[in-house]
């Protein structure tokens, strides 16, 4: 693992670096894209793991964080989904860099599975996209996370709600501007264009509303292929041990699915 900076000096991005341990090294490149916020830290520990087994099966994988965020450059405050995007695009670049690997797979987990989304489409050489867990209603999760605030805990139920709350509101210890809410309230996976040969889906949740979403996804991306692996636990709770969560079943299929795809 090679930590070190990359992107601007003024604006410098975090990342880390797991390069391919295996005798052969595969032919593609992968790019880890994490969630924000609380459950940037509670999924911390699984994206290591992740990284550390793609590179032994052969990957040269780079993960980092977006400006404003982690170690990178940026108040928290300053974070955006349309940043994070121009960070992974950035992220590609300085990752073909360093291997002089062209093909790409983007592995994206949460709000990061949307945002692989989103850069997918002006990416050239993604061969695989990977949406973990990722956000199928944007607005729905915005209700959500409001509702962690305790001052707003309970008062907000519609996107109406939402979207009358002013200012910058904290939320398990992280702000959300009226900025990204308008972002994280637009997020519809059901428009996004197909950008790469294979799209992997992997749902940890138990409910049925999950297969219901992809088969909607399927229809606009064809190429798109689904596996339901119930976790227990979830990525935005809280303990009072500041708990990770390691879905070791999900990290070792997405591990296998992409063994399996790219040579």
């Amino acid at each position: 693992m090679n930590p070190f900076f990359f992107g601007t000096s003024a604006e410098p991005l975090f990342g880390l670096f797991y390069p391919p341990k295996a005798a052969t090294a595969r032919g593609a490149a992968v790019l880890l894209c994490c969630p924000v916020g609380q459950e940037y830290m509670r999924s911390h520990r699984a994206f290591r793991q992740m990284a550390l087994l793609l590179s032994r099966a052969g990957f040269p994988v780079m993960r980092f964080d977006y400006f404003g965020t982690g170690d990178s450059a940026g108040d928290s405050h300053q974070m955006s989904l349309d940043r994070c995007r121009v960070d992974v695009e950035a992220a590609v670049e300085e990752l073909r860099d360093m291997t002089g690997v062209t093909p790409v797979v983007l592995v994206g987990l949460r709000m990061g599975a949307n945002i692989a989304a989103l850069a997918a489409p002006r990416l050239t050489g993604v061969a695989h996209v990977v949406l973990w867990d990722p956000l199928t209603d944007g607005m729905q999760h915005l209700v959500d996370i409001l509702n962690e605030n305790p001052t707003l805990s309970g008062t907000i139920r519609t996107a109406d709600d939402a979207l009358r709350v002013e200012g910058t509101v904290g939320t398990l210890g992280f702000p959300l501007t009226p900025r990204l809410r308008k972002e994280i309230g637009a997020l519809d996976l059901r428009s996004t264009p197909p950008a790469a040969s294979e799209y992997f889906v992997v749902s940890s949740s138990h409910e049925e509303e999950a297969r219901r979403f992809f088969d909607v996804f399927r229809a606009q991306v064809p190429q798109a292929a689904f596996a339901s692996i119930p976790t227990e636990g979830n990525w935005n709770e809280v303990d009072e041990y500041g708990s990770a969560l390691i879905p070791q079943a999900a990290i070792r299929r997405i591990v296998e699915r992409l063994s399996e795809s790219v040579a």
